[in-house]
């Protein structure tokens, strides 16, 4: 079943206290990580934010070393894996990573260990991952690996995510948009081949571009269809152009 970012969140929060480990299922740009963020704030704990695809195994294992005493090969510590403190160690895009590298994540959910190296007690390791239909470059994940994980598979809301965007004071001509169109708040169509399409993240992107002080309409403009495809930004330029014509309500009950 699939959840929205508060029942994401929940879960997440009742993994991180009873210490089971948790994977996150969502496309891209509906704000994975940025739930994964609020909460650690919330719970006033680390957070520790990996991206798996930008690793490579010596970074999990450590650079080797020869100990001066015993003259035996040692690895240093990764910085990642803390042994003081508290908090969410995320691990995302966990299956864009090669099987090798998967597999030392699996000891690391399994374990708490990469090696010889132990994750302290105090830290829970997470993951989140793109769906197979999301058609994003990823491996399919091991079934042991699978099996020792909570799977959450994140939904986009558009309530929720309208009530966030008032409250961090998105631009309205944003909000007004995708509560007309709200089809277009997340519109992913793997059969185009497009760089850009409307996400969470794209449209917070777009918000940023309509309020600033600082570009002309012409560069909105065109910052709006690259962020956004162009599909998407002549539907919201439309409205945009309409929206400035509307008469402001205030001055109609004034007068």
């Amino acid at each position: 079943a699939r959840m929205k970012a508060s029942l994401v969140k929940t879960s997440i929060k009742e993994s991180y206290l009873t210490n089971e480990p948790c994977m996150i299922w969502g496309p891209s740009g509906v704000g994975k990580s940025e739930v994964m963020a609020q909460l650690t704030g919330e719970l006033d704990i680390g957070l520790i934010d990996l991206r798996a695809s930008q690793m490579d195994q010596v970074d999990l294992r450590g650079v080797p070393y020869v100990h001066k005493e015993s003259k035996r090969t040692f690895w240093a510590r990764p910085w990642f894996l803390p042994q003081e403190g508290k908090g969410i160690l995320f691990i995302d895009e966990i299956n864009t990573a090669p099987p090798s590298m998967q597999a030392a994540f699996y000891q690391l959910m399994q374990d708490r260990r990469i090696g010889e190296h132990v994750l302290g007690e105090g830290w829970v390791p997470m993951a989140a991952g793109n769906r197979e239909e999301d058609k994003g470059v990823i491996n399919r994940m091991p079934a042991p690996l699978a099996n020792r994980l909570t799977h959450i598979d994140f939904e986009v809301d558009l309530e929720e995510w309208v009530t966030w965007a008032i409250r961090n004071k998105l631009a309205l001509e944003v909000i007004s948009f995708i509560r007309f169109r709200p089809v277009l708040l997340h519109n992913f169509d793997a059969k185009v081949n497009t760089k850009a399409f409307p996400s969470p993240r794209t449209w917070v992107k777009v918000a940023k571009a309509v309020a600033s002080p600082r570009i002309d309409e012409d560069t909105k403009h065109g910052l709006i269809k690259v962020r956004v495809g162009q599909a998407a930004a002549t539907e919201f330029n439309a409205c945009l152009k309409m929206y400035k014509t509307i008469p402001n309500i205030d001055l109609i009950i004034m007068n």
